[in-house]
């Protein structure tokens, strides 16, 4: 959560620690590194829900459709930056 400043890494909002997630960019059971940092993000609740459920509903559908690519690991533009500014009030 610290690298990722207490982002969310799909909507971009700052929120506390107790309000975000660490989550699997590639899911453990397509064969993701289970504590690979660059495997690992910060999301919010609401958008690992989302994630995980677009995830389960996909696992569902017909086997002839292949998983999309996940997207990289890309730094916020301003991580260089870290002071007291950036963390949430």
């Amino acid at each position: 959560m610290f690298r990722d400043r207490y982002t969310c890494r799909i909507c971009h909002r700052r929120l506390r620690a107790r309000n975000l997630e660490v989550d699997h960019i590639v899911e453990l059971a397509v064969g993701g590194a289970p504590l690979d940092y660059l495997n690992l993000q910060t999301v919010c609740r609401r958008c690992h829900r989302a994630k995980t459920a677009g995830f389960l509903r996909q696992r569902r559908s017909p086997a002839g459709r292949a998983p999309p690519e996940p997207a990289p690991y890309q730094p916020l533009s301003d991580e260089s930056e870290w002071g007291a500014a950036w963390f949430p009030s």
